[in-house]
């Protein structure tokens, strides 16, 4: 009898505790983080560049219950919060919706603590909600107008769960009158291989950006960086240490033959502003002999698998613990609206970085005349926006910057500083292959 009633006991305190998960739901919990990887006065107008957005979720899809949790930029309160959120969504909880950056910097240099250190293996592992149903009834976003190949990169065989919202494709610029060039499939051994394209590929592969800032582009070139599902590498530690010979030996020859010295090019990601200086306004000066009415001819970096690589630099998600996945989803669809793409300050302030440093927009007819950013950016002619178009279409690969991104790009800090030394890096890069296929296994 005592035991009967130690189990009907046990049964009684599992029944409440479900029936009291499935009461009413709080308020919409809106996490954001996208202020870690910027400087200077942004990060104190972070709460401004949200207020677009608030308006239309309380006019235009009637929400009102909801909170907008912004993790701290740095220090102990950030991986305070970054850490009590973890802890909730592996508990069953945490915020409905996600809003944030991928590891990278503002200078697209992956780095910092994002909440999600691998978004893709956080995908396979079913922290998100797929989005598929609800997409097929939005009201807000032309989701048929989001560039599918890098919309793709969110997928798996659940469906749609991590939407980008903004990505980057390094690219050469030069003046159409001095360099033809059509966008194709070719792979990076392909365009060292073409002998009007090698200075191209040199600039663009070498550990250098024409600022004189350090760049490693080995990801880009890599392509596909790993099976997150089977948690295994998409590179062998050959094919590693080939990149980064390559590398080196390429950042000798710009040097030695003064390839930045030469006029009438610029380096850049596709891009809002891409083709303007940093402030991205009409008029703005000229970027070594490339101004904004000129007429263009662009040349991607190529990679392994043929095509390009995008990287997203910033997403939005539903936690699938959410008890309010159509309010959740509403927040993403209007976040993606044509006119919050084109006009919010969130986009144009924050997300789209401009100049040198330029991200592109997820809809596919943005920064031309009839879509412009806002009034006052430049927008692309249409002979242009076309010569831009045909880049994106050559996306074979996506990437959302993360732990791997960030191990490659110190693994080249090193090898870069042993071989200026006349050291060698092979162990280096033996060691960075081995901490990436751990970081997958863990």
């Amino acid at each position: 009898m005592k035991r009967a009633l130690c189990v009907l006991l046990a049964v009684v305190l599992i029944v409440s505790m479900f029936s009291g998960c499935a009461g009413k739901p709080g308020p919409l919990r809106i996490c954001v983080d996208l202020e870690y990887i910027y400087g200077g006065d942004k990060i104190s107008v972070i709460e401004t560049y949200m207020y677009d957005l608030e308006s239309s979720l309380m006019n235009n899809i009637g929400l009102s219950d909801y909170v907008i949790e912004y993790i701290p930029r740095t220090g102990s309160e950030r991986s305070n919060a970054i850490d009590r959120i973890r802890t909730e969504i592996m508990s069953g909880g945490g915020p409905d919706v996600f809003i944030v950056n991928t590891a990278g910097g503002e200078w697209f240099t992956p780095s910092g603590e994002a909440l999600f250190l691998q978004p893709e293996k956080a995908m396979e592992a079913g922290i998100f909600l797929p989005l598929d149903s609800y997409i097929e009834n939005a009201q807000y976003a032309e989701w048929d107008k989001l560039t599918p190949e890098v919309m793709a990169g969110g997928k798996n065989r659940e469906g749609q769960q991590l939407v980008p919202l903004t990505y980057s494709v390094p690219t050469a610029i030069y003046l159409s009158s001095d360099f033809s060039h059509t966008p194709s499939r070719m792979t990076w051994s392909d365009m060292l291989n073409e002998k009007e394209l090698f200075d191209t590929a040199a600039r663009l592969g070498d550990a250098r950006t024409m600022s004189g800032s350090f760049d490693f582009p080995a990801d880009y070139i890599l392509g596909d960086l790993a099976d997150y599902r089977q948690e295994t590498l998409a590179f062998s530690e050959e094919d590693l240490l080939k990149r980064v010979n390559e590398v080196m030996e390429l950042t000798e020859y710009t040097t030695q033959n003064e390839l930045y010295e030469v006029p009438n090019w610029s380096e850049s990601s596709i891009g809002v502003g891409f083709n303007t200086s940093e402030g991205g306004y009409r008029y703005s000066e000229v970027i070594n002999g490339i101004g904004e009415e000129d007429t263009y001819s662009l040349v991607p970096l190529y990679s392994d698998d043929g095509g390009c690589t995008a990287m997203v630099l910033s997403f939005a998600a539903v936690n699938r613990n959410t008890q309010r996945p159509q309010d959740a989803f509403a927040v993403i669809d209007c976040l993606l609206s044509t006119s919050k793409q084109m006009n919010a300050k969130l986009y144009t302030d924050l997300l789209y970085r401009r100049g040198v440093n330029a991200s592109m927009p997820m809809h596919e007819e943005i920064m031309t005349e009839e879509k412009r950013v806002y009034a006052g950016l430049y927008p692309l002619s249409e002979e242009n926006f076309t010569t831009l178009s045909a880049v994106r279409d050559q996306i074979t690969n996506v990437q959302f910057a993360g732990q791997l991104n960030i191990e490659l790009q110190n693994m080249m800090l090193e090898c870069y500083d042993a071989h200026r030394f006349g050291e060698g890096y092979t162990d280096i890069v033996h060691r960075a292959y081995e901490t990436m296929d751990r970081i997958l296994g863990e």
